[in-house]
């Protein structure tokens, strides 16, 4: 074909496809106009973007925005690529744009799905007619910690299939990953050689269409110029209705851009394209076939700065799923835009329903009434103290904030408790407190001064009835074998032989093969086993203790070496090793550490609550209510009635036999009779134990503590006024 033939040919295509444009853009002018919503309304029944939409007021009392995806470097982190969301009744897909109104899109059918991911930048690796290649391809992605999906191409012909990967903010992130996958011999074995290329959020757009299939018609005549072509959707400035644009080019660049807009200018003259701004919002629509249906699922890519796209239940009775987030289901709407170039999740809903999952996941709902109350008007007031805390939301769903689990976790008793306080909250000289509380206190409440060093009145360290957490937990045995290994095992394995030592302690035998020796009281113990034991094996009990608990927990034999490495991961400046002596020199009003000294100077650290991170050598310290112990230092009572601190590491020690003779002990450990009648294994190898007592930074409200006053008959209001100091407790 001559250049004078093709050229015509073109431009017999290009007055087709703006004989469709004039049409469609007639059509749009006659459809009646969607009235906008204001932000204190919710879409609840939109079945088509034309039709007029019901709405319906506000939950009657306050919203709350929760982050379960969002990319705040510093303060929070938590971060996908895409969204998938689902619900039995339906979905509403809608875009918010500046000023609060919404404009509905398009529905999604009951058990459909919707993709929702941002227009940035990608790696398309594949492009084929065949689904099994498409879907070989995605599996040997993901097995190589990528991430990636299958869309449908827009064709004219076969349909044709293409497998992108990635979520990358900038185009050099984007060829590095271009070069990863140019170079994976097994990815290149099934693309055969396709050319992987990367594609970006720079985009021409054609004059709107009133429909997707129209437009979908002009971007497949459009594929003859071999750019890649996409729908989009956006609202029209002057009619406010939902319009539909094709998208041409997909460039990593500006200046590639213009390439496009000369191309496009020459092949169509006849017809206007315009450069997309970055900050102009519109939404790109595709046909999705990562999750392996048959049939596309509706997926839609985030372009502009200030795009805020809406997934809202078409029955506010039904949750929304969302896959990434442990396919949960939610209450309330979703809002999803571009913040700080990742894809923000914020989950929308009402406070009192938020609280339903809170206080279900904060405090066991089996707790007595009193304590659950008490749980639900601290969460309230906390939630409603920190205002937008992470900018673009109050809250996030993991412990940072509040742990929210969605509508899963919901209790009849929780719920109970959320309505029956319902609008109480927690007011300090007439403004909300910042409502903290931990798990267990360890017998007293946390001054704030000791966990984050700056004084606040109402948080004040306070008595704490805590040791209800240990209550019917297995009792666990610190033993000696006979060859001077010294563990713990639980008393399940062993029975009494009935036994003692010449010193009077008791003997026990296990009872099973295969029994582990763990260095701390627990059977989750993450830390290496001291030994395993065989069946019939005589055992020494040192010591009695319950199994670790919310109240009672220790870390036992910690090396020197592995304690500077943790200390180091805090202090600065940093520590100077090896550590000779490591104490505790300072404590607060309720007895937690509040310093710590290593060779007798100070270590520095940002807050006292962060002894717990300092300190724990196979993950944090349960709370800072602890006392240090040095393995291999013992006390000896002289003849003068003295004591003297020895330290069998330095120290040889001696004992007399019965014929007189005094000799030195040569066993790997020491036993020295506490006053407390137990007996304390003393190391000769240098090593570090922490016991402490209570469970988190222990400031405000103890849980475990508000269970056993409401188990005293106390009320929600006695409980919460006896750990928040001087506040008052009000319904707003």
């Amino acid at each position: 074909m001559t250049k004078n033939k093709r050229q015509t040919r073109q431009q017999r295509l290009f007055r087709s496809i703006k004989r469709m444009m004039i049409s469609t853009v007639a059509l749009a002018t006659i459809v009646s106009m969607t009235p906008a919503l204001s932000h204190s309304e919710r879409v609840i029944g939109h079945a088509s973007a034309n039709e007029t939409v019901q709405t319906t007021k506000n939950f009657t009392d306050q919203q709350i925005r929760v982050a379960l995806f969002l990319n705040l470097p510093g303060k929070y982190t938590n971060i996908t690529n895409t969204a998938t969301f689902s619900s039995t009744g339906g979905m509403q897909i809608g875009m918010k744009r500046d000023g609060g109104a919404i404009q509905p899109l398009f529905t999604i059918d009951s058990q459909q799905t919707v993709h929702i991911g941002l227009n940035d930048y990608k790696v398309k690796v594949l492009e084929t007619t065949n689904i099994e290649t498409a879907r070989a391809a995605l599996k040997h992605l993901q097995a190589a910690k990528g991430t990636g999906l299958i869309r449908k191409k827009i064709a004219s012909s076969a349909m044709t299939y293409e497998v992108v990967e990635g979520s990358y903010e900038t185009l050099a992130a984007a060829n590095g990953a271009l070069k990863r996958w140019q170079t994976d011999s097994k990815l290149l074995g099934i693309t055969k050689q396709f050319k992987t290329s990367v594609l970006g959020p720079y985009n021409m757009q054609s004059t709107s269409y009133a429909t997707e299939q129209a437009a979908t018609q002009a971007a497949e005549l459009l594929t003859v110029t071999g750019l890649p072509v996409a729908i989009g959707m956006n609202q029209d400035k002057v009619t406010g209705n939902v319009v539909y644009t094709v998208l041409v080019g997909a460039q990593s660049t500006e200046a590639a851009l213009k390439t496009v807009e000369q191309t496009l200018k020459t092949l169509a003259n006849e017809i206007v394209f315009s450069k997309v701004e970055s900050s102009e919002p519109y939404i790109i629509v595709y046909d999705d076939y990562t999750n392996g249906a048959s049939k596309g699922a509706k997926a839609l890519q985030i372009a502009g700065s200030t795009n805020k796209v809406l997934v809202t239940p078409k029955s506010s009775e039904q949750p929304i799923k969302l896959v990434e987030r442990s396919a949960r289901e939610y209450r309330g709407q979703f809002e999803l835009s571009k913040f700080n170039e990742k894809l923000a999740v914020i989950n929308e809903l009402s406070l009192e329903q938020y609280l339903y999952s809170v206080v279900a996941v904060e405090m066991y709902p089996s707790w007595p009434m009193e304590a659950l109350k008490a749980q639900a008007v601290a969460a309230r007031t906390f939630a409603l103290q920190k205002g937008l805390n992470f900018q673009v939301a109050h809250v996030v769903d993991t412990t940072l904030s509040q742990v929210y689990n969605g509508i899963a976790v919901e209790q009849d008793t929780t719920t109970r408790a959320v309505n029956e306080t319902a609008g109480y909250v927690l007011k300090h000289n007439g403004k909300l407190i910042e409502a903290l509380y931990s798990s267990n206190a360890g017998g007293a409440s946390a001054d704030s001064v000791e966990a984050w060093g700056s004084s606040i009145p109402y948080l004040k360290s306070a008595n704490s009835p805590d040791e209800i957490a240990a209550r019917n937990k297995v009792r666990w045995f610190k033993v000696a074998t006979k060859d001077n290994k010294v563990g713990f095992v639980s008393e399940k394995d062993v029975a009494d032989n009935g036994k003692q030592t010449m010193a009077g302690s008791r003997m026990v035998d296990v009872s099973g093969n295969n029994i582990s020796l763990r260095t701390n009281p627990t059977p989750t113990d993450t830390m290496p086993i001291v030994a395993s034991l065989s069946k019939g094996a005589v055992l020494t009990v040192l010591e009695e203790v319950v199994e670790t608990n919310p109240m009672h927990w220790r870390r036992e034999a910690n090396e020197p070496a592995e304690l500077l490495t943790a200390l180091n991961g805090r202090a600065n400046p940093k520590v100077k090793g090896p550590i000779e002596k490591l104490e505790v020199t300072k404590r607060g009003p309720s007895g937690r550490v509040i310093e710590v000294s290593v060779n007798g100077t100070k270590v520095n650290i940002t807050s006292p609550d962060q002894f717990r991170s300092a300190l724990g050598v196979k993950g944090s310290l349960p709370s800072t209510r602890f006392d240090i112990q040095n393995d291999s230092e013992y006390v000896v009572l002289g003849a003068d009635g003295k004591t003297t601190v020895k330290n069998s590491k330095t120290a040889a020690a001696y004992a007399v036999d019965a014929s007189g003779k005094k000799q030195v002990v040569v066993a790997p450990n020491l036993y020295q009779l506490a006053g407390d009648g137990n007996i304390r294994a003393v190391s000769k190898k240098h090593t570090y134990s922490i016991v402490g007592t209570g469970y988190g930074h222990g400031v405000g409200m103890s849980q475990y503590g508000a269970y056993a006053l409401a188990e005293q008959g106390q009320d929600f209001k006695y409980i919460l006024q006896h750990y928040y100091k001087d506040v008052a407790i009000v319904k707003d």
